[in-house]
């Protein structure tokens, strides 16, 4: 084996003591800071929100027939209706032919009961007669015969009145069932909104023949309903009322205000998550259903106490700063929310941590600190 030469020595010997150098005097590398500071904060949980419309209806045909008209085709854009407002029309030509005729026939029909019959009025001859009969059947003047045979014809007169009244009145009756009959069609044929929302899809267009009971789109409720997935334990002490920050990607960083609207009676045993519906405060909001974002749910609020921010943690510990290096300092933890952490212990006020990617960071490392606020 051959020893090493003098010169390959001298030079393993200048990258050792160079590498030293480097460290305790070369350039340092630079993390930003900050200091402990006392503050509020707020013990919540987050979770993962999407946004829903609170009804939703699937719009569908009572009747049989062809679509004469929609207020919105399948490729236009979507359109705020009003309750009752109609949103399609089928043809109806036929019926409505049918319905003017029966309205025709029962307006004849009025005026012919309105109007004196030939059998009321020969019954009311006959009972003139009648009396006349009757006065001479009296005096003497005429036959019990006589008599009899004209009290018949005035009683089969009137049976005869009797029945036609009854057969008119039928009709009558008939034709106004079929008159109700018929406009009750017709108004199936109109298709209106069942509440004041936003006509968002349309599957059919003027021409198409439909079916009882197509669907042909879809309408949703300007009230929007905000659905929050959260962990089983993180439910503990969330009620009815608590203030929510709602943040959705369509809005990019906005913070919505909101509160908790009640809390699903289940829970998913395949996920351990529960669901919590939220509610918009400000009502003039137009949110998109389906879309999505986070939520952070405020169940308490803490005053003046130690805070440092939760980035700056690794596991349960953070890199404390001083003297020029930093240190791994184990600390206890209280409140926590997305940005901020409550110390218990293990830090003071005014202390310096390191606060930005400090899991880079081994122990008794010499930083360039960059204090930010």
């Amino acid at each position: 084996m051959k020893f090493l030469s003098k010169k390959s020595i001298f030079i393993l010997l200048l990258v050792f003591f160079s590498s030293i150098a480097y460290y305790n005097f070369g350039i340092k590398e630079s993390f930003v800071c900050t200091k402990v500071k006392r503050g509020d904060i707020f013990d919540s949980v987050s979770g993962n929100v999407r946004v829903l419309a609170e009804q939703t209806y699937q719009i569908k045909t009572i009747q049989n027939g062809l679509l004469s008209s929609i207020i919105k085709l399948p490729s236009a854009k979507s359109k705020f209706v009003k309750k009752n407002e109609i949103l399609a029309t089928l043809d109806s030509s036929d019926l409505n032919r049918s319905l003017n005729q029966a309205i025709s026939s029962r307006k004849y029909l009025l005026e012919k009961m309105n109007t004196a019959s030939v059998t009321s009025i020969q019954l009311e001859n006959e009972i003139k007669e009648l009396k006349i009969i009757d006065n001479l059947y009296h005096e003497n003047g005429a036959t019990l015969s006589q008599l009899d045979k004209k009290q018949n014809l005035v009683k089969q007169l009137q049976a005869k009145e009797k029945l036609e009244k009854i057969s008119q009145e039928d009709e009558l009756s008939s034709l106004s069932a079929k008159i109700d009959l018929l406009k009750s069609q017709i108004e199936k044929m109109i298709i209106r909104s069942p509440i004041e929302g936003e006509f968002i899809f349309s599957s059919v267009s003027p021409g198409d023949y439909l079916s009882s009971g197509q669907n042909i789109g879809t309408i949703i409720s300007k009230e929007r309903l905000i659905e929050a997935s959260l962990i089983e334990e993180d439910c503990i002490d969330i009620k009815e009322g608590l203030s929510a920050a709602i943040t959705l990607f369509t809005y990019g960083k906005k913070v919505i205000e909101g509160s908790v609207n009640r809390l699903s009676n289940v829970i998913d045993s395949n996920t351990g998550r529960r669901v919590v519906y939220l509610k918009v405060l400000d009502n003039s909001m137009i949110l998109p259903t389906g879309s999505t974002g986070r939520v952070s749910i405020v169940k308490k609020k803490k005053t003046n106490c130690l805070l440092i921010p939760r980035k700056s943690l690794v596991g349960n510990s953070v890199f404390f700063f001083k003297d020029g290096k930093v240190s791994i300092r184990k600390i206890n933890s209280g409140l926590r929310n997305l940005q901020k952490v409550e110390v218990m212990n293990g830090l003071n006020e005014g202390d310096i941590i390191v606060t930005q990617t400090p899991h880079l960071l081994n122990d008794e490392q010499k930083i360039t600190p960059i204090l930010s606020e």
